[in-house]
């Protein structure tokens, strides 16, 4: 059963927040069962639909002090968003308002517990945003996979519109957002231009509204126009008088909005400015329908934006639906709607030529009914189907994750992170390992959904995936097994990449230290460290002979790979998807700083770059080779200079990168494989790892550990195991 818990300002009490009223109601048609959370509560109470029902809870007034646990707290919650990890100091805004949330986080918890199958979807980034984050975090915690999701509009997306407090909870709530709707075009690239790790996760969705009837066309000499908006500042409606003023003709301005008190307010600031040609009608606050009504009933030659800030203008889009004719303020998504105007700087008079030049122009039916077709066609309810499909996709079928260690938990984090339910992941196992945390399905035929998109992470994994594909055609290799062999083959790699006149690092087999080309310390690493049995160290460093003769009994010294060791060398990497037809996806770079204070402990911290050089060379070496599928393609930084080190066509040592960078080629992977634009993305980071005894261990769900190791690294210190 699919439920949608809705989380708004006031709907359904009072009369704000029309377009949440109608986005509501269209959405439920696509949900078994509806849950309205407003967060204020006025007098009177409007219908709601027919499958939903209102849940009311008294907010928290709690006043968060200036303690070392509450901050901590915050620090804690900040250190997953790489933009606010170094964000430290104590702010006293930041800690009232994520108390608060997660104060309501764990009431609403007690609330949504019951359900499994739920998304969570807030119409706007405030005030629900943070506690919408923590909810989801909460409920993936007890084994409830919600998706989360938010629009963006125009006060809660703009910089120039937030606090520093306000941007820095935006942030927060956009990173753990499953996907974040934008009104407009614009306000996608806005964000993307902010923060571009975030650029997969964002995209446009217009609002939609009922067909109107096309308006009466004008006839007088009189110009009728027409505006609806708040009195706030930014609205800078005293503009249009100033417009008017610049007109010949007789102009009757009718304006909806506004109460009593705000229109005397307005008229005391205009008394000294107003033309003679100009005749104001306030019409006051009314309910959507009626504004609606008048537009269809009256004979409006415009309809005036003058903002010095827009999301993108509903109220002009409700005008067009009537076939009334708008000039707008060039801010925001305004210019994806209608004509418009700039005002840095404003001026009244060229704001005036263009207004009298639409008005006699447009007194045509024709021209009217092409401006209604344009608002019909692009913000109609149809635009509610698909928003209802991006935040509840149809999924058929399961992904089969042959992996119980960290690479496919990883893998299974992200789907379920990522928007895919419980029920459409599975595992096959060969112990409990980390799955148990998730919740998720044992592969079992009988109750898991066919076909099976398997995901091999291993030679072994690769010799099964294969077998069960030919015997069983209802299972699905998520991409082509033979380019598995790519791997395994570096030395091909290394030729093929020197062919296409990419540097290459020395690399060798040889057995014989005395004919290496290149000083002690070397870096061995084994060819056959993935394979099915394999309990040798990831890799060995050498610093000199006497230690090559000790060590080389721990080795099969065949399937070795010596390249020379670079002391806290950049190590980059470009991860991408190679689709069956040879198109490349989601490739972006990364870095990490590999650091080697001793032999007892390795760090590798991530970030996520943009290297053009890097990303270069991976083209050209993808165009002759036969990839496919989930690839990591890396390179080392020697002497200013990128050089070739290897490729993995299975990523599964950087499947946790995405988080850094907001693209995801597992997810990709799959939307292949089912067919579908998934466009959700994981939020799993690969964490710091440290080495010991031939042991790995993932310190990412060690958070004590993690900080405490960092320190010691940051101040030159060794590490060790707490």
């Amino acid at each position: 059963m699919k439920t949608l818990a809705y989380f708004c300002n006031y709907f359904p009490y009072g009369q704000k927040e029309p377009l949440a009223e109608t986005e509501l109601f269209e959405l439920a048609k696509n949900f078994d069962q509806v849950l309205i959370f407003p967060f204020f509560q006025e007098e009177t109470q409007r219908t709601i639909p027919p499958n939903a029902r209102l849940v009311w809870f008294q907010k928290s007034t709690f006043q968060a002090t200036k303690t070392c646990q509450s901050w901590h707290e915050i620090q804690e919650l900040w250190k997953d968003v790489p933009e606010l990890s170094s964000f430290h100091s104590y702010n006293q805004s930041i800690a009232y308002k994520i108390r608060a949330a997660k104060i309501h986080a764990s009431i609403i918890t007690q609330e949504l517990i019951k359900y499994q199958n739920i998304t969570l979807f807030s119409p706007w980034i405030f005030p629900w945003g943070p506690t919408l984050a923590l909810t989801k975090t909460i409920l993936f915690n007890l084994g409830i996979h919600a998706t989360f999701f938010l629009r963006a509009n125009g006060a809660d997306l703009y910089p120039e519109r937030l606090t520093s407090t306000k941007k820095k909870l935006q942030l927060f709530s956009m990173h753990h957002a499953t996907k974040v709707f934008s009104v407009s075009n614009h306000g996608v690239q806005t964000i993307i231009q902010q923060y571009p790790r975030l650029q997969s996760k964002i995209t446009a969705a217009y609002h939609g509204i009922g067909p109107l009837q096309l308006g009466p066309i004008p006839n007088a000499t009189k110009l009728k126009w027409v505006s609806c908006s708040t009195f706030h500042p930014v609205k800078q409606l005293h503009r249009i008088v100033a417009i008017a003023a610049h007109c010949n003709q007789e102009i009757l301005w009718t304006h909806f909005g506004g109460s009593d008190i705000e229109i005397e307010q307005f008229k005391k600031e205009i008394e000294h400015s107003i033309p003679k040609n100009l005749q104001i009608v306030f019409a006051g606050r009314k309910k959507q329908k009626e504004i609606l009504e008048q537009y269809e009933q009256q004979a409006f030659d415009l309809f005036l934006n003058v903002s010095d800030t827009e999301g993108l203008p509903l109220s002009a889009v409700e005008a067009l639906h009537a076939g009334i004719p708008i000039l707008l303020s060039n801010v925001g998504g305004s210019s994806e709607i209608g004509t418009t105007v700039s005002v840095q700087p404003f001026r009244a008079d060229e704001w005036a030529n263009e207004a009298i030049a639409k008005c006699f122009n447009s007194r045509n039916q024709s021209i009217r009914k092409e401006i209604q077709t344009k608002a019909r066609t692009l913000f109609s309810l149809n635009n509610y189907e698909f928003l209802a499909k991006e935040i509840s996709p149809e999924i058929h079928g399961s992904a089969v994750i042959m992996d119980d260690n960290l690479p496919g938990f990883s893998i299974a984090s992200s789907l379920l992170k990522g928007g895919i339910p419980s029920n459409n992941v599975a595992v096959m196992r060969q112990r409990v390992g980390r799955m148990s945390a998730l919740n998720i399905l044992d592969f079992n035929h009988q109750t898991t959904e066919s076909p099976w998109f398997l995901f091999p992470l291993n030679e072994s994994q690769w010799e099964k995936a294969t077998e069960l594909v030919q015997e069983d055609n209802r299972f699905k290799l998520t991409y082509n097994a033979q380019s598995f062999q790519l791997s395994t083959n570096k030395f091909k790699q290394m030729e093929w990449a020197q062919k296409k006149g990419i540097p290459t690092i020395p690399t060798t087999t040889s057995l014989n230290p005395a004919e290496w080309d290149f000083p002690f310390p070397v870096l061995v690493k084994p060819l056959n460290k993935g394979a099915k049995n394999y309990t040798g160290a990831r890799l060995w460093i050498i610093q000199n002979l006497n230690q090559w003769n000790n060590d080389k009994h721990l080795f099969d010294r065949e399937k070795i790979c010596i390249q020379p060791f670079y002391e806290n060398a950049m190590v980059a990497a470009t991860v991408g998807y190679c689709s069956k037809d040879g198109h490349i996806t989601s490739v972006f770079s990364a870095e990490r700083v590999r650091c080697y204070p001793d032999t007892f402990s390795m760090f590798s911290s991530v970030s996520v770059t943009k290297i053009p050089e890097i990303i270069n060379y991976c083209t050209q070496f993808l165009e002759h080779s036969n990839v496919q599928g989930i690839f990591e393609m890396e390179f080392l930084l020697v002497n200013n200079q990128w050089h070739f080190l290897e490729l993995n066509n299975r990523a599964n040592t950087w499947i946790g990168a995405e988080f850094w960078s907001g693209t995801s080629p597992i997810l990709d992977a799959l939307n292949e494989a089912y067919g579908l634009e998934i466009s959700v993305k994981k939020q799993v980071g690969s964490g710091w790892w440290i080495h010991k005894k031939n042991e790995w261990g993932n310190l990412k769900y060690k958070s004590d550990q993690i900080w405490w190791l960092l320190f010691l690294w940051k101040n030159r210190k060794n590490a060790k195991w707490v």
